[in-house]
C-alpha cells in the first residue's frame, strides 16, 4: 500500500533509522497505525517524559529508561533515543493513520481545551471536522483537523478549534467517504507532506510550539 511505502521512504532516509530492522519498524508502525488508541498512548506516554517507567497498550509494553526508549511487540523490543522515538511516532501520524473524513463528529480530551473553552465536567467537547491538512509552510508543520463545536457551528469569528488525532477522545459519527477521498489523501501524503517532510502539530519543537497559537489563528483569519 502507498502510505506503507511512504512511511518506508521516510525511515529509509532518515539516517537515525538506518541501523534498524526496516521490517520490525514497519510491523511496528502498521500495528500503532492501525488502532488509534494505541497511538493516542503511546505519545501520551512520550509527553509524560517519565523516567524508569512503563506502560501496556494493548500488544506493545513501552518503557522509559534514561534517554532511551525499550518498544516492544510479541517479544521483539527496538530501542530508540528520545528524538529518534519522536520522530518515529511523528512518521507514523503523518502516513500510517487513516484520516477521519470530513463531517466526523468527534469528542475531544477536555484537560487540552478547558482553557480556552467554558465547559463543565459533565459535559463533552463535540467537534465537527470541517478542515483538514492545514499547513503552516513557513516552519514545515501541518494541523491535522479544524472543525467548529457541535450543535452551535461558526456563530462567530475565530470560533474553529484545531486538533490532531492524540487530542480525540471518541469517534461520535464518522463522516462521508469515497474513493476519491483516499485518492486525495494519498495525494497530500505523496506530493506535498513527504517531500518538505511536513509533522503534525504535535510534534513541533518546543520554540515552535510558543507561537504557534499565534501562527494559526494569523492562519485561520487569513483563510489559510
Amino acid at each position: 500500500m502507498e502510505k506503507e511505502f511512504l512511511f518506508e521512504t521516510c525511515l529509509k532516509e532518515d539516517e537515525d533509522f538506518q541501523k534498524y530492522n526496516q521490517k520490525t519498524l514497519l510491523t511496528f508502525g502498521k500495528r500503532i497505525g492501525r488502532r488509534l488508541t494505541t497511538y493516542q498512548n503511546l505519545f501520551h506516554f512520550y509527553q509524560k517524559q517519565q523516567t524508569n517507567h512503563t506502560e501496556k497498550f494493548g500488544t506493545f509494553t513501552v518503557e522509559k529508561k534514561e534517554n532511551d526508549y525499550l518498544l516492544t511487540n510479541n517479544a521483539i523490543t527496538e530501542s530508540f533515543k528520545d528524538e529518534v522515538f519522536f520522530r518515529f511516532l511523528s512518521y507514523i501520524g503523518t502516513y500510517l493513520l487513516t484520516p477521519l473524513p470530513l463531517g466526523t463528529v468527534v469528542s475531544l480530551k477536555k484537560e487540552h481545551f478547558k482553557k480556552i473553552i467554558d465547559i463543565t465536567e459533565e459535559s463533552d467537547i463535540l467537534v465537527v471536522i470541517t478542515d483538514r491538512f492545514l499547513l503552516l509552510e513557513d516552519i514545515n508543520t501541518f494541523i491535522p483537523y479544524g472543525g467548529v463545536l457541535y450543535p452551535m457551528g461558526e456563530l462567530e469569528e475565530d470560533a474553529k478549534l484545531y486538533f490532531g488525532a492524540e487530542l480525540v477522545e471518541t469517534v461520535i459519527h464518522e463522516g462521508y467517504t469515497t474513493i476519491e477521498e483516499d485518492e486525495f489523501i494519498q495525494v497530500m501524503r505523496r506530493e506535498v507532506l513527504l517531500p518538505s517532510r511536513f509533522v503534525p502539530m504535535g510534534y513541533v519543537s518546543k520554540s515552535i510550539a510558543a507561537d504557534l497559537k499565534a501562527t494559526v489563528k494569523g492562519s485561520a483569519t487569513n483563510g489559510g
